[in-house]
């Protein structure tokens, strides 16, 4: 049937390993996180064109942030939050309030 074949392809690919796919959410929100970061800085150095410092001074803190390098891969609500958060200050910044806001 369709069905058993479907989930033996899933299970030869090895979306069956629970280790494997934990450690596949966690790298993919760590990615997401940096996207934000990096969307972030983007937005700040767009917005404050006689500043660009600020936005050079965001990237060197949030690179050398331990606290934020291990909370941005976790798998905690306080980890979907900062990003969130991130992606809807540089909306925020770029003048899109209707995607800041959603």
């Amino acid at each position: 049937t369709v069905a058993h074949s479907s989930s033996s392809i899933l299970t030869m690919e090895g979306w069956n390993n629970k280790p494997l796919l934990f450690h596949l959410l966690r790298s993919s929100i760590a990615a997401i996180a940096a996207m934000s970061e990096l969307s972030l800085h983007s937005a700040l150095y767009s917005s404050l064109p006689s500043s660009p410092s600020v936005a050079h001074w965001f990237l060197l803190s949030s690179l050398t942030s331990a606290g934020a390098f291990h909370a941005s891969g976790a798998y905690l609500p306080s980890s979907t939050v900062m990003i969130l958060w991130m992606f809807s200050a540089a909306n925020q910044l770029r003048g899109k309030d209707a995607r800041a806001i959603f």
